[in-house]
């Protein structure tokens, strides 16, 4: 402990200490020490980890964003990014701004920009305003793009809602 920290502290205990508005005093040997702590004006949103091997059943809602490498079941609300890692499996609710999938995601999700990895995979309900597969990565079942007359099935068929026609893509 250093020199200064060992006064303070002395003076704190002989009552010879003064806290008032983030200015701090303190009288030490006869000595007036003035001095301003410093708060931390940044405010982050630290990211929430779920280690590889970790099991999670229950939810999330997080104001920050959340990275999977474990499994969790469940619901997840995250305001900023969900990652999900290589070995990460999340099984459940999902809603999001940012979706990054490496890994598996099963269920429901609503996210604005989706980006599925190469050996991500989604199953399930996915609404989404941008989605983006890179090779190898995989989408099966259900999505809809936000704000869209659009509907994408299982079967590879886009529907136009207003229109009633549908467009077939063959791979």
């Amino acid at each position: 402990m250093g020199f200064l920290n060992w006064d303070i502290r002395q003076a704190k205990q002989d009552g010879k200490y003064n806290n008032k508005s983030n200015k701090h005093t303190a009288i030490i040997k006869d000595k007036k020490y003035m001095f301003k702590i410093e708060q931390d004006k940044t405010k982050t949103n630290g990211s929430t980890i779920i280690a590889e091997g970790a099991l999670i059943k229950g939810g999330i809602d997080s104001a920050g964003s959340v990275i999977i490498n474990g499994k969790f079941e469940g619901k997840i609300a995250v305001a900023q990014t969900l990652t999900i890692g290589k070995k990460g499996e999340v099984i459940g609710e999902v809603k999001c701004k940012n979706l990054v999938v490496n890994g598996v995601l099963d269920g429901i999700t609503i996210a604005t920009d989706v980006h599925i990895l190469e050996i991500g995979r989604i199953f399930g309900k996915l609404q989404y305003e941008s989605l983006e597969i890179d090779k190898h990565g995989t989408f099966e079942g259900e999505g809809k793009k936000k704000n869209s007359n659009y509907k994408t099935t299982k079967n590879n068929k886009i529907t136009n809602k207003t229109k009633k026609q549908e467009i077939l893509i063959e791979d």
